[in-house]
């Protein structure tokens, strides 16, 4: 157990680069990655190595965010955060198992091990931010309850070594 966890003030977004999802085609592993704003437009990518598909995200219009925890209420070309489904696609999340009565969902190898660190911590300390004080902004604040409930402890972390040693294992991640 980690004893000391110290917020850096990470965002969701700085962990939303990259998504492991399900492959619509095959069903394996795929990826899908923002490689970020091309000519003014965003340009995200699925790929999947196993099946070879491809696709191309594309905005319908301008830029709508919606927050939910049922993702049958993201629109095509939305940006949809708050279930597990990656952020513009929609697709499943390879990454995600039930635990608690809940589904435990990260996004990629580096959302896991955050989630990890977090879980395993028994001394979580938030901080500040400087430009924004004590905002909702970080993505330890905007983890749900039950996961940082001391009860749940065990059970998350033994779901989150599950999900790295298989799922993330048969990503090849």
């Amino acid at each position: 157990m980690t004893e000391r966890f110290q917020e850096s003030g990470a965002t969701p977004s700085d962990f939303a680069g990259e998504f492991l999802v399900v492959c619509p085609g095959c069903a394996r592993c795929a990826l899908v990655r923002d490689r970020g704003p091309d000519a003014g437009d965003r340009r995200v990518v699925l790929s999947c190595a196993a099946c070879g598909r491809g696709d191309v995200w594309s905005q319908a219009g301008p830029e709508v965010v919606v927050t939910s925890g049922n993702p049958a209420r993201f629109e095509k070309g939305s940006l949809g955060v708050g279930a597990a489904v990656d952020w513009y696609f929609h697709l499943p999340l390879w990454l995600q198992m039930p635990c608690c009565g809940e589904t435990l969902w990260a996004w990629n190898r580096a959302h896991l091990e955050f989630m990890e660190r977090f879980v395993g911590a028994s001394l979580r300390e938030r901080q500040q931010d400087p430009e924004h004080g004590w905002s909702n902004r970080s993505l330890a604040s905007r983890l749900p309850k039950w996961i940082s409930k001391a009860k749940n402890r065990a059970a998350v972390q033994a779901g989150l070594a599950k999900l790295k040693a298989g799922k993330l294992a048969d990503a090849g991640g």
